[in-house]
């Protein structure tokens, strides 16, 4: 798992990424609709989720209890398997 930051993607805004440092460089993961990751919701705690869009171009989190989650207003930590 590489663990990062999930915020607005740089180089596409209407996008989300997982933005992560590895070897002294920067890299973004753009994610698209069912991509799976982790992300903390609480401190400590981590979250299981899928990444989706709505029928109003929204893109929100589902865990895996199919509970529905905003994105967070933030970026938040995240890790990804790669």
């Amino acid at each position: 798992m590489k663990t990062g930051k999930l915020g607005i993607c740089e180089s596409d805004p209407s996008r989300y990424a997982i933005g992560i440092e590895s070897n002294g460089r920067f890299f973004e993961y753009d994610l698209h609709c069912g991509d799976c990751f982790e992300i903390q919701m609480e401190l400590g705690k981590w979250l299981p989720v899928r990444i989706e869009m709505d029928h109003h171009d929204e893109w929100y989190l589902i865990d895996e209890q199919g509970k529905r989650h905003d994105m967070p207003w933030m970026s938040a930590p995240a890790r990804i398997a790669l």
